[in-house]
């Protein structure tokens, strides 16, 4: 079983934008009501591309689906389409929809990116690294694409090459809280515990209810041997999953009689079974191996 597997970790306003229809005059009863107008397709695309950065993906969708009911070829609309896909998390749906602009000029560069991000999530690493590499030789500026490569340089160990992937996204959307998430992500596989801290931290500052990033956090500070300070504002909720996540650090170090102890403590403090407290705590106490 993987480190991973044992841990707890996370890793709009409705529009109207039809016009209304004038009332009728008085004494003209038989006089027809105007034409409503359609909505312009420069303000559908607006209002989809605004959904679409504020990560609400469905409606996004059907905004750009609008846009390709009256504009089948509408490129802008179908590059909408492939992203809201992605982000929903339907990956060849992404794929498919990324590769039939990848021939249009303006598109083709963020094409590549959609396709490697989404072969990315399919877990096919190589296929993504050969399109997120075609994409940036394109265009440079693709944040996305270097994080992307990033994530696929530390699965080969290539901490060099992903540090420098890592800092190209950071420059150019210093912003974005899952470029310091993932970046202290590859910090801790190297053990650079306090390093990771430094970017988890970052990333909080960035997006305070980052949940992933609260928990990587704690990990990276349980790490460093400071337990107290790792439980620091959980909330009776969270409280199970960061003892066990403490306990699991607790036992990364050797301190095995904090760790039993932590378990122990996962698994009164949640309402429910705490399977993962339950075998941590089988493991700790010598009664099973991880299967790494």
């Amino acid at each position: 079983m993987s480190h991973a597997s044992r841990l707890v970790l996370a890793f709009a306003a409705a529009l109207s934008l039809g016009a209304c229809a004038t009332a009728t005059a008085p004494n003209e009863s038989a006089a027809p009501y105007a034409a409503i107008e359609p909505v312009p397709i420069p303000r559908l695309l607006e209002a989809a591309d605004n959904l679409l950065a504020r990560e609400q993906y469905k409606s996004a969708l059907r905004f750009y689906v609008q846009v390709l009911d009256r504009e089948p070829d509408n490129a802008a609309a179908r590059l909408g389409v492939a992203e809201s896909y992605l982000g929903l998390g339907a990956a060849p749906a992404a794929e498919a929809a990324f590769a039939a602009i990848e021939d249009v000029p303006a598109f083709a560069a963020r094409a590549r990116q959609g396709k490697g991000l989404a072969a990315l999530r399919q877990g096919d690493h190589a296929r993504a690294g050969t399109l997120l590499r075609d994409a940036l030789a394109r265009d440079d500026t693709l944040w996305r694409a270097h994080l992307g490569l990033a994530r696929i340089l530390d699965g080969e160990a290539r901490w060099r090459e992903a540090a420098a992937a890592y800092a190209r996204a950071a420059e150019l959307n210093p912003d974005a809280a899952a470029i310091h998430n993932n970046w202290g992500m590859s910090l801790l596989a190297q053990g650079d515990y306090a390093g990771a801290e430094a970017k988890f931290a970052r990333a909080l500052e960035l997006a305070p209810d980052l949940e992933a990033a609260r928990n990587n956090y704690r990990f990276a500070i349980a790490l460093q041997g400071r337990y107290r300070e790792a439980f620091a504002g959980a909330s009776d909720r969270d409280l199970p999953a960061v003892l066990n996540n403490v306990g699991y650090a607790a036992m990364m170090r050797g301190d095995k009689d904090r760790a039993r102890s932590y378990f122990a403590r996962a698994l009164e403090a949640s309402p429910h079974f705490l399977a993962v407290a339950h075998e941590n705590l089988q493991l700790a106490k010598g009664q099973g191996e991880p299967n790494d």
